[in-house]
């Protein structure tokens, strides 16, 4: 993890990326679901903050990168605020999200990007 990265950035960079392979890797290997995994492959979205952006890509293998700001076609966009994604993310306990926060703002661009935000939403809790 780069310390450039900005504090979504980071955040995404030490809790989702590394745990999208070993969660889309074993079925992308089954002969059945891999197929309708990987035709939702590549996936990029764009997270928001009030402190900065930063764009989580997951290639065809499952493999995630995050870079620093907006980079490349995103599939969708999710803001919120830093507190409310550290609460959502690390913590894993959306109840400590203020509730001056809100839900997450979500743009969705493409078909593949809505199917993919509702594993996501489950899995992280965004």
């Amino acid at each position: 993890m780069s310390d450039a990265l900005s504090y979504i950035g980071k955040i995404l960079a030490s809790n989702v990326a590394p745990q999208i392979g070993p969660g889309l890797k074993p079925h992308l290997r089954n002969w059945f679901y891999g197929g309708m995994v990987r035709k939702r492959l590549p996936q990029i979205w764009w997270f928001v903050t009030n402190s900065g952006s930063a764009t989580l890509h997951v290639d065809q293998n499952g493999d995630a990168v995050v870079y620093d700001g907006q980079t490349g076609q995103p599939d969708g966009k999710i803001t919120w605020t830093d507190h409310a994604f550290y609460a959502a993310i690390v913590q894993r306990d959306r109840s400590k999200v203020p509730p001056e926060d809100g839900q997450p703002g979500v743009e969705i661009y493409t078909a593949k990007g809505r199917e993919a935000f509702g594993q996501f939403r489950a899995r992280f809790g965004v």
